[in-house]
């Protein structure tokens, strides 16, 4: 099957928490999606002039996310989802989407974190698929993993200390990736982003997803909760409700992933 990952790879994955690079899209696809988007963003960016939302509503007037169409292709890619079928367990479910658009000359990135608040521990878990639509560099703010920090301890999300349980797996992995290019990591993972130092947008598609035997406590972190579900080697997505979708843009007062 296309993008099936091999033995090695999953235990790999299962170990350290990541894995990365994965070609998934071309260039050419990623030039024209950033294209398309930006081209959508704009009016929404007039609408809301200088209180544009970090999140925008996956409800506006017609019930219709406004980016949702350029996004749904790349969700059903088929290697894309062939490699999420051998991390996850079960059917494999759409948790939700991130696009990140880490502006030029950003002050900051994000301090450690991970990517559900559920604090125990799961051999499958929510395994996020971190797309890079542009370029992925050191200079702008890639991501770092602290690798096997996915299988320390459980802990309370409200209480824990993300930087010093870091700290604990150093040294850390900072994922660089060409455009098209994908890391994969597990949700409990740690992992951090620093600032872009350069002159051009860093652009980032985070695409959640879990398996359909996941406890609740795993699937049901965050807010909005609207899982779609793919069967199947044909990876048919049947929509349920809203598209799980919001978009982020990185300045001086948001970090970003």
């Amino acid at each position: 099957m296309i993008g099936r990952l091999s033995e090695k790879e999953v235990r790999e994955y299962h170990e350290r928490g990541y894995l990365f690079p994965k070609p998934i899209l071309t260039p050419e696809k990623c030039a024209s999606l950033v294209a398309g988007l930006e081209k959508s963003i704009a009016p929404l960016r007039q609408r809301y002039e200088k209180d544009f939302p970090t999140h925008l509503p996956a409800k506006m007037g017609d019930g219709i996310h406004p980016l949702e169409s350029l996004i749904l292709p790349v969700i059903r890619e088929p290697t894309l989802l062939s490699i999420v079928e051998s991390l996850v367990s079960g059917e494999v479910l759409l948790r939700n989407v991130d696009l990140f658009v880490k502006e030029p000359q950003t002050v900051r990135g994000l301090r450690w974190h991970m990517d559900t608040e559920y604090g125990g521990d799961h051999p499958a878990g929510i395994s996020t698929a971190w797309i890079a639509l542009t370029p992925s560099t050191h200079a702008n703010g890639a991501l770092w993993f602290a690798p096997g920090s996915h299988r320390r301890p459980s802990a309370n999300p409200a209480s824990e200390n993300y930087h010093r349980s870091a700290q604990g797996y150093f040294p850390p992995v900072q994922a660089r990736l060409s455009a098209g290019e994908a890391s994969f990591h597990h949700g409990r993972l740690l992992h951090s982003s620093g600032a872009n130092q350069t002159q051009k947008a860093r652009w980032g598609l985070a695409i959640r997803f879990f398996g359909s035997d996941l406890v609740p406590e795993v699937a049901q972190c965050g807010e909005p909760f609207n899982p779609t579900l793919g069967f199947g080697e044909e990876h048919i997505f049947e929509q349920k409700g809203l598209f799980p979708f919001t978009w982020w843009s990185s300045s001086a007062k948001h970090g970003d992933s």
